[in-house]
């Protein structure tokens, strides 16, 4: 029986730690802030804070992997030219010449809303492979069949706004956000 009991708190633990399962956290952050959340010795997600000046996008760029300099998101979400879900842009939340809200009508900015899903995959030599593929798309059913791409979820739940002046770039100043991954039980390989 205390072997039984203790399985069952180490399987806990270790879907706690981000050894397989659903892993879910909020967070915070201010403009030009960062965030990072360990998930286990090897892996995190992380908030990086991009400016409109130098990617004209002023908000955070989303990574998860070993560090914010390996993405293993990047690749595995898409696309790799225009917008993309792992950017949250305060203009997301804006019409093109930040007069209103991003609503239905002819200043309307086609662009990822409050709920952001991605993808990543769990090793570097996966995100080698997806590298490859970008590079050679006619191998994509061969490299796909050795990847498997995680899912996750960034839902923004509350946005606070800043420079809401017509002409000028948006900005956000404060974020909240719920984060629910789903980590296979072999992350931390």
């Amino acid at each position: 029986m205390n072997q039984l009991l203790t399985v069952a708190a180490a399987i806990t633990l270790l879907t706690s730690l981000g050894f397989g399962g659903q892993l879910r956290f909020r967070g915070t952050v201010k403009r030009g802030q960062s965030f990072v959340r360990q998930i286990n010795h090897e892996f995190a997600f992380g908030l990086d804070p991009t400016e409109w000046k130098t990617v004209r996008c002023e908000g955070w760029h989303v990574w998860i992997g070993p560090s914010r300099d390996e993405n293993f998101a990047d690749l595995a979400t898409g696309p790799l030219h225009g917008s993309s879900v792992l950017e949250i842009c305060a203009a997301d939340f804006r019409d093109s010449d930040n007069s209103g809200s991003n609503a239905a009508g002819p200043l309307n900015v086609n662009r990822p809303g409050k709920v952001r899903d991605f993808r990543f995959v769990t090793t570097r030599a996966e995100d080698m492979s997806l590298a490859a593929l970008a590079e050679n798309p006619a191998a994509a059913n061969e490299v796909l069949a050795h990847i498997r791409l995680n899912k996750g979820t960034v839902t923004i739940t509350r946005l606070v706004l800043g420079h809401l002046q017509q002409g000028t770039p948006p900005t956000i100043e404060r974020m909240d956000f719920l984060v629910e991954i789903n980590i296979p039980n072999n992350a931390h390989r």
